[in-house]
């Protein structure tokens, strides 16, 4: 359980990667994910009681680990040579941003100087309109995901109906947190807060050879395949728009 007093540790028990899977980032996965776990459970920092080879330091000093301002000294008695390290967990805010705040969205992009401009443009005119908002994912170190709500229709006539329908889009996180559920989170909360306004229906735009989105957005209820689109110029692609209803 969480031990240390105001320091909130959780014990970070072992982490192995086989010989032949090393260097693949798997080991930063599972740290990630142990991160996000903990953090779920209450904790504010993980604790870790670290062999002292040259890797595994090396390791969890790429991981932004630390030694331990306080020593479990179970773990010192029982290893008095390894090195008591802790790791602090990024305090999660999910929320809507301000039009001011739209620049910070800039390490999200995947495109160039020239493409984030032109985006930017058009998307500051659809929050003049009121046409859209972002909902995303805060952490210390600035917007780590975001997802778009479109409350007009562009591509696809059937993206959006006025006070009922919404489309998703522009759903992005940021690589050190993929793959430990923090995507499902910022889909749950802005869905969460959709639903409290009084909209029944969304729709989302998948690829058809992208088997990860189907599963996680079908497992959030986006089952029904209502049409095909073509992507705009920042994201030319065919893709199915699925709605999800409640």
């Amino acid at each position: 359980g969480i031990f240390g007093g105001e320091h909130r540790y959780l014990d970070l028990s072992s982490i192995h990667v086989s010989a032949d899977m090393r260097g693949n980032g798997i080991g930063k996965a599972l740290f990630s994910a142990a991160k996000a776990w903990a953090r779920e459970q209450g904790a504010k920092k993980l604790y870790i009681s670290a062999h002292s080879a040259v890797e595994s330091q090396a390791f969890y000093k790429a991981m932004g680990c630390v030694e331990a301002k306080l020593y479990q000294m179970a773990h010192v008695e029982k290893e008095p040579f390894d090195c008591q390290l802790e790791c602090e967990l990024p305090e999660i805010v999910l929320r809507n941003i301000k039009k001011e705040e739209f620049d910070r969205l800039l390490p999200l992009f995947p495109g160039d100087e020239a493409c984030w401009q032109k985006f930017r443009q058009v998307r500051l005119a659809q929050f003049d309109a009121k046409e859209v908002d972002i909902y995303v994912l805060e952490t210390a170190e600035g917007f780590v995901g975001e997802i778009s709500v479109n409350y007009v229709s562009h591509e696809l006539s059937s993206e959006t109906i006025p006070n009922r329908r919404v489309y998703l889009e522009t759903f992005r996180l940021a690589e050190n947190y993929q793959g430990v559920g923090f995507g499902q989170k910022l889909l749950h909360f802005a869905l969460a807060e959709l639903e409290g306004r009084g909209f029944t229906e969304f729709t989302i735009g998948v690829e058809e050879d992208n088997d990860v989105a189907k599963h996680i957005y079908g497992k959030l209820g986006f089952t029904e395949p209502i049409d095909q689109g073509h992507g705009s110029e920042f994201d030319p692609c065919e893709y199915t728009l699925y709605l999800r209803k409640i």
